[in-house]
């Protein structure tokens, strides 16, 4: 029978756990640095009370955080370690408390320049807790960047394209050099060696044996 650590099965990592469990350490400290006005008016923004204000942050925004509005594709997914998940989820929370803090103008001029957003948005009917919640929702994952948007998913692939190209035009650069330095260098022409001169006059004739003079 085996025994010690190999006989524990470890338990399955759960992301969504880890979000749940990052909102119970994080809200509360974050909520607790408000001045007792800040958090009474806080809860009555959102249309909730202050003892159940955590419980309603963690079941209001909890989704976004693995699952963003709009077009945007989470940073975290089943495959994230629990130390990325457990980064994330921190940043995450202290930004929701940040966020809900805001006026309700600044958060729809936030949302404006996401197209994306519009569907998840309250209409203009709804209460004011209503459309507030809606677009801190909606917000949120951008905000805290926990997301990546389209937009910012199209410029990474440009510029991996860009990266690409620049390689493979370095590479071919590189080849280009290689070649021409194991090219031997061509052999300088050599000039024929000159002639020896001929003499111009005519040619002398040969001495008569017999008179010993030059004819």
């Amino acid at each position: 029978m085996a025994t010690g650590d190999s006989a524990v099965p470890h338990a399955p990592h759960s992301p969504h756990a880890e979000v749940l469990s990052s909102a119970s350490r994080v809200l509360p400290a974050e909520l607790d640095r408000l001045p007792p006005p800040a958090l009474a008016e806080l809860a009555a923004s959102l249309g909730c009370d202050e003892a159940s204000l955590q419980h309603f942050l963690t079941e209001s925004c909890a989704p976004g955080l693995l699952h963003p509005p709009g077009d945007a594709l989470p940073k975290l997914d089943e495959r994230s370690s629990a130390e990325e998940v457990r980064m994330l989820a921190e940043l995450y929370w202290r930004c929701s408390v940040a966020l809900v803090q805001m006026p309700e103008g600044a958060l729809a001029s936030l949302a404006r320049h996401h197209v994306d957003l519009a569907p998840f948005l309250a209409s203009p009917e709804a209460s004011a807790p209503e459309r507030r919640m809606a677009l801190v929702r909606a917000v949120l994952p951008r905000f805290a960047m926990v997301c990546t948007t389209r937009e910012e998913a199209e410029e990474a692939e440009r510029r991996k394209a860009e990266i690409k190209k620049l390689k493979e035009e370095a590479a071919r650069e590189e080849e280009v050099g290689s070649a021409a330095a194991q090219t031997p260098p061509p052999q300088e022409a050599t000039e024929p060696a000159p002639r020896s001169a001929r003499p111009t006059g005519p040619a002398p004739r040969p001495s008569s044996p017999e008179s010993g003079v030059l004819v």
